[in-house]
């Protein structure tokens, strides 16, 4: 139940005008899982307020119960909390359920059409909620309202079974903390079989519509990056000892040989030359700004094992991309410019 101050201060409180919903939402449901992470009255009414918050005070005072003389007391039946011991329990004891806006549903009825979808859900849950969210009559169609660019055929990942029973195996190994027996042929053709690694993460490359697993090689005792269709014959390995020890490891490892400085480009608008940068370097860590020519400088912070795969990428924009720094980047782009002219040119 809530009070008949909060009930007229209902408009402010919506997640689409303020944060004060998504506040209360989360912290009760975090309440709910677990206690420890329950507030004080001073601490919840700090994290309502904050800086840019202090003309919703009276709503604050509704939401925790209070009027200027304390508990409001015309109001006992109606408190969101209770206070035990000086912390503020919700006196809710389930979550709170998601209530997704218009925009939201149609979203999610696109997405669960896309096959990628079949990676994440089961295939009776999948045709529920297309049924459900299609007899909502008052859904927009999504592609009306965003720009939804479609790949290319080549460039459509192969959903076949095979693909689907090693991505939630890899999910499974992640979630369990073991280790994977994978056989993984690299870009270069080579095949590497019966390789031993821990899962770190499934990524995503929208360029490529790909997934890769980033891992740590045991038998090459490096970190490593695999395409998921080029894995065969995964399995579940062995349970990873001090799986936590082994998260703070790689990341330093990562740490380590991520590259202080960044690429810098400048890009131009031939050829839709934002929009081509944006896709290609989208998985990247990047900051983007203009500049004082009025084109976009882009910063892009990368791992040394991804260096080649950016020259690639931009040797793939051409002249719609000019390299800044650093100059050693600039230097392996123009000698393998050299090298394939040179094939075109008679000696």
């Amino acid at each position: 139940m809530i009070t008949e101050r909060l009930v007229n201060y209902m408009e402010l409180f919506n997640k689409y005008k303020n944060k004060d919903f998504i506040c209360i939402t989360n912290y009760i449901n975090s309440c709910v899982n677990d206690m420890k992470f329950s507030l004080t009255d001073d601490e919840l009414s700090a994290a309502l307020l904050g800086s840019a918050q202090n003309t919703f005070h009276e709503l604050i005072t509704a939401i925790l119960n209070r009027n200027k003389d304390g508990l409001d007391p015309k109001h006992p039946n109606a408190n969101l909390f209770i206070n035990r011991s000086g912390r503020l329990l919700p006196i809710r004891s389930n979550y709170i359920p998601v209530r997704p806006s218009i925009a939201e549903k149609a979203w999610l009825l696109y997405i669960l059409q896309d096959k990628k979808a079949k990676l994440f859900l089961q295939d009776e849950i999948i045709t529920e909620l297309i049924s459900k969210l299609k007899s909502d009559l008052s859904l927009p169609d999504i592609s009306r309202c965003i720009d939804i660019r479609n790949l290319g055929p080549a460039a459509e990942i192969s959903f076949s079974d095979e693909t689907k029973y090693i991505f939630k195996l890899i999910v499974a190994a992640i979630k369990e903390h073991k280790t994977l027996v994978v056989t993984n042929t690299a870009f270069n053709g080579q095949t590497y079989k019966n390789q031993t690694v821990i899962p770190y993460k499934l990524e995503y490359t929208p360029q490529f519509d790909s997934f890769s697993l980033s891992a740590y090689n045991l038998d090459a005792a490096r970190p490593i990056k695999m395409n998921l269709l080029n894995l065969k014959k995964v399995s579940l390995g062995e349970p990873i000892p001090d799986y936590d020890k082994f998260l703070i490891d790689y990341e330093q490892q990562l740490s380590n040989i991520r590259e202080d400085i960044p690429i810098t480009i400048e890009i131009t608008d031939d050829k839709n030359g934002y929009d081509r940068c944006c896709y290609k370097f989208a998985s990247f860590d990047r900051v983007c700004y203009e500049n004082e020519n009025g084109n976009l400088t882009m910063n892009i912070y990368y791992y040394r094992f991804q260096k080649d795969e950016i020259i690639r990428y931009l040797m793939f924009l051409g002249p719609s991309v000019k390299i800044m720094a650093p100059t050693h980047i600039k230097e392996e782009y123009i000698a393998r410019l050299k090298k394939a002219y040179d094939k075109y040119t008679d000696h």
